[in-house]
């Protein structure tokens, strides 16, 4: 997802943004931030290889914040630091950007970044929005070849992501089920060594 992201969108680089404490989620991770921003780093590591490597950096600053952490709040600090014209794009499931309006501030989220959706198990469009949220993305979604603008639009990406969740990877572990298939080596020998799910 994050190659198909850089080629299609023609981005500079890519945030992985461990999410802190979302309040929507109703529990707490479940590994420790050290552990999750130890995996990202070891999973990127092999999406480094690639010439793409200066392109990712991971974003701690989720984790860092007390209490529950907001979409909101990360764009626009990350605003606050970049301007207001630099096209932001987030990058997100088909699944989690059909209930976006139910998201805290989901309308001032369309004025701090675009949205990218991946598309999951093979449906080619986004189902299960609200009729309102429909109405107002209808006229958002960028045609294909368009440029992006600084915030407020959508695009479909063309790459589909693996059928593998992190239920089912906890769910394998739990079972002593091997997930080599499912997660880069690196992370399935750092899960392993720090007992981890």
């Amino acid at each position: 997802m994050a190659r198909a992201a850089l080629v299609e969108l023609n981005i500079e680089r890519l945030i992985a943004l461990p999410a802190g404490n979302p309040y929507q989620r109703g529990r707490v991770p479940f590994a420790s931030p050290e552990h999750r921003v130890a995996m990202l780093r070891l999973a990127f590591a092999a999406f480094a290889s690639s010439d793409s490597a200066s392109a990712v950096i991971i974003d701690e600053r989720e984790l860092r914040r007390e209490g529950p952490t907001y979409t909101f709040d990360t764009l626009t600090e990350m605003r606050s630091l970049h301007g207001p014209d630099m096209p932001f794009v987030w990058l997100i499931g088909s699944d989690a950007f059909a209930k976006l309006d139910t998201w805290h501030q989901w309308r001032g989220l369309l004025s701090l970044t675009n949205f990218a959706v991946i598309m999951r198990g093979g449906v080619e469009s986004v189902v299960g929005m609200s009729a309102e949220f429909a109405t107002e993305m209808a006229p958002r979604k960028l045609s294909p070849g368009s440029s992006l603008p600084s915030s407020g639009a959508w695009t479909l990406l063309k790459a589909s992501p693996p059928p593998i969740s992190s239920t089912a990877v906890r769910a394998a572990i739990a079972n002593h089920e091997s997930i080599r298939a499912m997660v880069p080596a690196s992370v399935c020998d750092y899960i392993k060594k720090h007992k981890l799910y």
